[in-house]
């Protein structure tokens, strides 16, 4: 059996204000219960986690009891307030949308879009086949979710995290846009 994560990322995060808007997501989870308030050093695939609190399955939309997370070994929440690519494994193409609504498959020079924003070397621009228009790559999105940012709260293993929940790390973090990410390792 393989282990999936689920990560929302806050796309307005910057190098500068990863880190202090990582530490309110994760005292948002604690002080609500959904997750433990010390890491363990095997909660997760890698690096500590949170392990699933005292309250965590009344933030799901699934019976209690049922699904089985807080029984896995990697059932941990992280905070990862870094320069990532927040990626998907599950994909074959990709459809991007512009900030205009535009929605077109992925250029293949969107590769070089990744590479030119990991290492600063470009302006990182994704040009929308129906508009024109260049666009930075962490602006668009892209569906399966791909996400360019400095911070990520990642879910090992828990099921489907309802809107509630998003919200609520959403506003705990104070930002206006997130995206949620899987991922299967």
């Amino acid at each position: 059996m393989s282990d999936y994560s689920q990560t929302i990322v806050d796309r307005e995060a910057t190098a500068e204000n990863a880190v202090e808007r990582a530490r309110r997501a994760m005292d948002w989870l604690i002080s609500q219960g959904i997750i433990e308030g010390t890491p363990e050093p095997d909660a997760a695939v890698v690096d500590p986690g949170h392990r699933p609190g005292p309250r965590f399955e009344e933030w799901l939309d699934e019976p209690a009891g049922w699904h089985p997370t807080k029984l896995l070994r990697w059932n941990g929440v992280q905070a990862i307030a870094e320069k990532r690519v927040f990626h998907t494994t599950m994909f074959d193409s990709f459809e991007m949308t512009c900030p205009l609504g535009h929605r077109t498959e992925a250029p293949e020079a969107w590769w070089d879009a990744i590479d030119e924003w990991w290492d600063e070397s470009g302006p990182a621009l994704v040009r929308c086949a129906a508009c024109g228009t260049g666009y930075p790559l962490p602006v668009i999105d892209l569906e399966p979710p791909f996400a360019f940012g400095f911070l990520g709260i990642t879910f090992w293993n828990w099921p489907e995290l309802p809107d509630a929940l998003i919200d609520g790390v959403q506003a705990a973090i104070k930002t206006g846009r997130v995206v949620r990410v899987w991922n299967r390792t």
